[in-house]
């Protein structure tokens, strides 16, 4: 699946636009291609129904999980107009209508939709935010047995040693377990990239997420 989604001509002149926009990281195309594809080659749902990828910017991961994760509709969702309009006109362009919907909102209203919340198998993070703020805006979108993919640090340390401390300090036991979560391990892919896995274990309570930017003000953790 990597090598098709790197030799998609379209696909790969799509993001080289976004990265003229600064609508991606400064990492060359063909890296961010292969982070992106880490997200599905770490997800223990191997064929999610719904998918939503937060903040997704010039559509990182969004748009290559499109390519890999063909039976999926996945919801690309940015608070930026800017770069919706981009990734509305790019979703046009790579064809992808048919399953992919550009969202231009805010994390916490649009986790607040009927039509979004506990809906969806697989939420993606690439860089939205610190643990806490993904954790409360990603999570009330999951529907439970659903997971949150958190693009993530490096570790020095073995990544799967829970005496390392380092992942479970970034994401407590305690706070994901009052949003309906547990940790689960971070993966990692190709030896370059890793990833926070987080399980919903049941629906996230009603008064996640807070209003807007409270979850970045005042992070719960």
């Amino acid at each position: 699946m990597l090598d098709a989604c790197l030799e998609n001509i379209e696909l790969v002149n799509a993001l080289n636009l976004a990265a003229k926009l600064r609508f991606c990281g400064n990492m060359p195309i063909e890296q961010q291609i292969v982070h992106s594809v880490g997200f599905a080659a770490v997800s223990p749902i191997i064929n999610p129904g719904n998918v939503v990828d937060l903040g997704s910017g010039g559509g990182l991961p969004g748009l290559v999980l499109a390519h890999v994760w063909k039976e999926s509709n996945i919801v690309l969702l940015d608070s930026s107009v800017k770069r919706s309009s981009f990734l509305m006109e790019t979703v046009s362009r790579l064809n992808l209508s048919s399953k992919v919907s550009v969202l231009n909102n805010n994390a916490e209203l649009a986790a607040r939709s009927l039509m979004l919340r506990s809906r969806f198998d697989v939420v993606t993070s690439r860089s939205f935010g610190k643990p806490a703020t993904t954790v409360e805006c990603g999570l009330p979108f999951l529907k439970p047995g659903g997971v949150l993919i958190v693009s993530e640090q490096p570790y020095t340390d073995n990544p799967d040693d829970s005496k390392n401390g380092e992942p479970l300090t970034r994401w407590p036991a305690n706070s994901l377990s009052e949003l309906g979560a547990k940790f689960i391990s971070i993966e990692r892919y190709m030896n370059s990239f890793n990833y926070a896995v987080i399980k919903c274990c049941k629906i996230c309570p009603d008064k996640y997420p807070r209003r807007v930017g409270l979850p970045r003000k005042y992070p719960l953790f």
